[in-house]
């Protein structure tokens, strides 16, 4: 199963976010056990700059996808770049 590769990736190219490591894993473990759900897998980082957000979606989406973060299934919403202005949230949403 590719969640052993996920689970390796994880260990070895995330340094200093153990915390994310083991929640991230879990989240889509649980996905994955549930062949039942029709929604799909959405996944929210948050934090500062430069802490891993996007290194760890990509890590996912490599392990999930045969295309990786370039599927057609993945969508990669970075906050300042897709939704530049505060007063348009509403829009946003």
């Amino acid at each position: 199963m590719y969640i052993s590769g996920l689970e390796r990736d994880l260990q070895v190219k995330l340094h200093g976010q153990h915390l994310a490591q083991s929640v991230v894993l879990k989240a889509i473990q649980g996905f994955i056990k549930n062949p039942e759900s029709n929604k799909p897998l959405t996944l929210s980082f948050h934090g500062w700059s430069g802490t891993g957000k996007n290194f760890v979606a990509r890590i996912v989406a490599d392990n999930l996808y045969r295309d990786g973060i370039k599927s057609e299934c993945v969508r990669l919403f970075i906050a300042p770049f897709h939704f530049p202005h505060a007063r348009l949230v509403d829009v946003y949403k």
